[in-house]
C-alpha cells in the first residue's frame, strides 16, 4: 500500500511539473534561435522570446543566448525576469548578466530574481554562518550608511565610507546594494574582498559576483575559494581610481604656472592617496627639479606602497636631488 502511494505521488508530481513547462531539446532550441535570428530587432523577436520563456524550462545558457537576440536592455530584462521561475539551473543564472549593456540593468535583474532568495532581514533564530557576525545591520543603520555613501563625490571616497562601517555586519544583499554606486570595477572588486569579514550570510556571498563583469567575477569567485581573514578595519588604503586619476592629471595640465600646479596638487592630495606609479606621472608634469623634489617629499605621506617609493627618484634630473629624496625616504622608515 505504501509503495503504491509513493508511486502515485511520484507520478502526480511528474505530471504536475510537466504541466508547468517542458525542457527544450537542443534541436528545438536551434530551430527557435533560427527563427529569432530572422526577426532580429523586430518586435516579433521579443514576443517570440517571451513565448519561449512561458512554454519551456530553459537552461541559463539557453536564456542567455535568446536574450542576445533582443534589441535593448529593457527587452532583455523583461525576458530574463519572466524566464527565471522556469530556469532549470538557477545556480548558473549569474552568467546571463553579461548580456546587458548597462551595469544597472544587471543589478536590477539580480535584485528581482536571485536576490529574492538571499536573507534580507535576519531571523533571530537563525544561527549565523559567520561567527564574527552574530547579527546584521538593521534597516535604519543601513539606510544611514547608504546615504553617507551616496553623498560622496568619487568612487574612492564611496569605498572609504563603506569600509568605515567595519564595526557593523551586513547581509549579502546590503553589500550589493552599496556596491551599485561604485563605477570603477577595480575598486568594486577590492571593496567586495574587504567586506568579506563583515558578511552576515557568507553562504550567499558568492551571489554578489553578479555585481561584476565576467573577468572580475572570475577573480572574485577565486577569492572566495580562499578568502583572507584580515578584518576590513585593517585593510590597506585605496589609491585614486583610474578615472579619478585621469581627471586629476587633466586638471593639473590646465594650470598655467608651476606654482599653480604645485598648489593644486597639494590641495587635492590633502584628501587623496596615490600609488608610486601615479606619483611618478604627476611629477612628469612639473618642469623644475627643485619643485619635483619638494613635491616628492610631500607626496610620500600620501603613497600607499611606500616600499616602492625609491622608484620616484627616477623622475628627478640631478644626482643631488635623487640622493636627497632617498635620504628623506630612509629617514621616514
Amino acid at each position: 500500500m505504501r509503495k503504491s502511494l509513493c508511486l502515485l505521488f511520484i507520478l502526480f508530481t511528474t505530471e504536475f511539473l510537466l504541466a508547468q513547462c517542458q525542457f527544450m531539446s537542443e534541436r528545438d532550441f536551434e530551430a527557435a534561435k533560427y527563427r529569432l535570428s530572422g526577426n532580429r530587432g523586430n518586435i516579433n523577436t521579443f514576443q517570440s522570446a517571451m513565448d519561449l520563456s512561458r512554454a519551456y524550462c530553459l537552461s541559463s545558457r539557453q536564456a542567455k543566448e535568446i536574450a542576445n537576440y533582443l534589441a535593448n536592455d529593457r527587452d532583455k530584462f523583461d525576458f530574463l525576469k519572466s524566464s527565471y521561475p522556469n530556469i532549470a539551473d538557477r545556480e548558473n543564472f549569474s552568467d546571463v548578466m553579461d548580456v546587458f549593456r548597462l551595469f544597472s540593468s544587471a543589478i536590477r535583474l539580480y535584485h528581482q530574481t536571485m536576490a529574492m532568495t538571499v536573507t534580507q532581514v535576519p531571523n533571530p533564530q537563525h544561527l549565523p554562518s559567520n561567527p564574527s557576525c552574530p547579527r546584521a545591520m538593521n534597516p535604519t543603520n543601513f539606510n544611514n550608511l547608504r546615504n553617507q555613501v551616496a553623498i560622496q563625490t568619487d568612487d574612492r571616497q564611496k569605498a572609504s565610507a563603506m569600509l568605515n562601517a567595519a564595526n557593523q555586519c551586513m547581509t549579502t544583499q546590503q553589500c550589493v546594494s552599496l556596491l551599485e554606486s561604485i563605477r570603477d570595477e577595480n575598486i568594486r572588486l577590492d571593496v567586495m574582498k574587504r567586506l568579506y569579514p563583515l558578511v552576515y550570510d557568507v553562504e550567499n556571498y558568492a551571489q554578489a559576483a553578479n555585481a561584476l563583469s565576467a573577468s572580475y567575477r572570475t577573480q572574485f569567485l577565486a577569492f572566495l575559494q580562499n578568502p583572507t581573514s584580515t578584518p576590513a578595519s585593517n585593510a590597506q588604503p585605496i589609491a585614486l581610481a583610474e578615472i579619478d586619476f585621469t581627471n586629476f592629471l587633466n586638471s593639473i595640465r590646465k594650470q598655467s604656472f608651476e606654482k599653480d600646479k604645485d598648489n593644486y596638487i597639494r590641495t587635492y592630495m590633502n584628501s587623496a592617496l596615490m600609488n608610486t606609479a601615479q606619483i611618478k606621472q604627476v611629477l612628469k608634469l612639473m618642469s623644475f627639479d627643485a619643485t619635483k623634489l619638494d613635491l616628492a617629499k610631500f607626496l610620500f605621506d600620501h603613497c600607499i606602497d611606500k616600499q616602492n617609493y625609491f622608484q620616484v627618484a627616477d623622475e628627478l634630473q640631478f644626482s643631488s636631488s635623487k640622493n636627497e629624496l632617498n635620504d628623506y625616504v630612509k629617514s621616514r622608515k
